[in-house]
């Protein structure tokens, strides 16, 4: 038996930035629309002091401005 292809998740390093409150990393707990076209809310969750951190973020390139 051959070994296993790697997933291309195992190999995509996902964003996650430090708590604003600890500076513990936090987790990508949702997404949901902005309200500008081609942007998205990620909400990401410390799991240390329990704070979330919103970020706007484009997910396409040409709404970047």
């Amino acid at each position: 038996m051959g070994q296993p292809e790697p997933s291309f998740m195992n190999q995509v390093q996902v964003y996650r930035p430090r708590c604003s409150r600890c500076g513990a990393p936090t987790t990508l707990a949702r997404i949901e629309p902005a309200a500008k076209p081609g942007h998205d809310l990620r909400t990401f969750e410390c799991t240390v002091c329990n704070n979330a951190d919103m970020l706007e973020v484009a997910y396409r390139m040409d709404a970047a401005e």
